[in-house]
């Protein structure tokens, strides 16, 4: 600390002094004490908030100081992970330097996955022409490599989500604890009209429409006919992939999740395993249907108000039916990495 860094942390008041000296001890914005997460931002503004797991909270400027804080107190937050972000505003304007999104991972949670490199295989994005939506949509796909004999092919919903999944999967592969796997994704339909005045209408949101099925069943009905019969006759021609059950995973996020697990119990047939996380919409009621005979992995988050019930409740159903089903609770809100960690996850009980 420099002679100016001196003489304007003396004109601080002591409690704005301290945070400031444990933000940098901590090299972090945020840190936990005795269970409590104490949250820290320096801006000029006139309200800061931070965003965190699924929830808001206001924080508090420490007076004749630019320095604002508080607490947040989450069940299990040691084990915890969760992405945050600040929101400073000024005359009801955003202020610059309010901080993008950040993550932290708390002392106790799971180890995170290994930082991943250039990736080695390819990643093609390619125009489809559905029939069944009478519409193009993008579908892209990972192939590991050529030569490379597929084990397994995974098909996703949000089909701009593959790069990411495949950059974490690969060193898996390279390293030998996975064997070669493809990944086929197909992205959302886009949204229809203004997102910030109709951010609200479901009737509006496609990729809500195609992802959950009540909300309109004859476009449910046309996507799951695109991704069922056309991708996957499509995706086996273009490469040499796997035509089994067994070795076709079906995954999905959120509305992607409830699609996934819609799949999974309607087409046992087609695919040999269903990776559903954070499960948005329907309840399901398995007790018309023939019994399944393939395996789901469900993955929750705790924090994750709106869906942590969906999840459970569709474990129970499972289970209820006898139906091989595995559950990953963890403490962490509607977070992508958590999905990432998840999916490694189940995709190595998959592929023993």
């Amino acid at each position: 600390m420099n002679g100016q860094e001196d003489a304007a942390k003396s004109l601080l008041p002591e409690a704005a002094s301290k945070l400031i000296e444990r933000a940098r001890t901590e090299k972090s914005p945020v840190w936990i004490d005795n269970g409590k997460l104490t949250f820290f931002h320096r801006v000029e503004a006139d309200t800061v908030q931070v965003r965190y797991a699924t929830e808001t909270k206001p924080m508090k400027r420490i007076s004749g100081s630019d320095v604002w804080s508080c607490q947040v107190v989450l069940p299990g937050v040691e084990k915890g992970i969760m992405s945050y972000g600040f929101l400073a505003t000024e005359k009801g304007k955003p202020v610059r330097g309010g901080g993008g999104q950040r993550f932290w991972r708390g002392p106790n949670a799971p180890a995170a996955l290994p930082p991943h490199g250039v990736l080695k295989g390819v990643v093609e994005h390619h125009d489809f022409e559905s029939q069944s939506l009478d519409e193009s949509r993008v579908v892209s796909v990972y192939l590991p490599g050529q030569n490379r004999e597929i084990a397994y092919v995974v098909y996703m919903s949000d089909g701009d989500s593959v790069e990411s999944y495949a950059r974490i999967l690969e060193p898996f592969m390279v390293s030998g604890e996975l064997p070669w796997i493809a990944i086929v994704g197909t992205h959302s339909g886009v949204y229809r009209g203004e997102v910030e005045l109709s951010r609200d209408d479901v009737r509006r949101n496609v990729r809500a429409l195609e992802y959950v099925p009540s909300l309109d069943p004859v476009r449910f009905q046309q996507h799951e006919t695109f991704f069922t019969e056309e991708v996957i006759g499509w995706a086996e021609k273009m490469s040499p992939l796997p035509s089994a059950a067994e070795s076709r995973v079906v995954f999905g996020f959120s509305n992607g999740g409830s699609f996934a697990a819609t799949m999974g119990i309607r087409h046992p047939d087609l695919f040999g395993s269903v990776i559903a996380c954070a499960i948005a919409g329907d309840r399901y009621d398995l007790s018309n249907r023939p019994k399944l005979t393939n395996e789901f992995f469900l993955v929750t988050g705790t924090w994750d108000t709106r869906f942590h019930s969906n999840v459970q409740y569709l474990y129970k159903t499972l289970k209820k039916a006898k139906v091989k089903c595995r559950l990953a609770v963890r403490a962490a809100g509607h977070d992508g990495t958590m999905w990432q960690e998840e999916f490694i996850a189940a995709m190595k009980i998959i592929a023993k």
